[in-house]
C-alpha cells in the first residue's frame, strides 16, 4: 500500500512542475496580447506579466532539481 502512495507522490510532484510550466507559458502568451492606449499602463502590465512567467519557471526549475532524483523517468 506504501509504494502505491509513493507512485502517486511522484506523479503529483511531475504534475507539478508541468503546471509550473505551462502558467509560466500562459502568462507569456498574455502578455503578448495585452494592448492599450497607455503605454506606461501597458509597460507595468507587460513586466508583471513578465516576471509571474519568470518566478514560474524559477520554481519549476527549483523544484526539478529537488525532486530529480525521485522522479519516475517517463516512457
Amino acid at each position: 500500500r506504501w509504494t502505491e502512495e509513493v507512485e502517486l507522490l511522484m506523479e503529483e510532484m511531475g504534475r507539478v512542475i508541468r503546471f509550473l510550466h505551462w502558467d509560466a507559458q500562459r502568462w507569456d502568451e498574455h502578455r503578448s496580447r495585452l494592448t492599450g492606449e497607455n503605454p506606461v499602463h501597458i509597460e507595468g502590465l507587460h513586466a508583471y506579466a513578465a516576471r509571474q512567467a519568470h518566478i514560474r519557471c524559477r520554481l519549476a526549475a527549483h523544484f526539478d532539481a529537488l525532486w530529480a532524483p525521485y522522479l519516475m523517468p517517463t516512457l
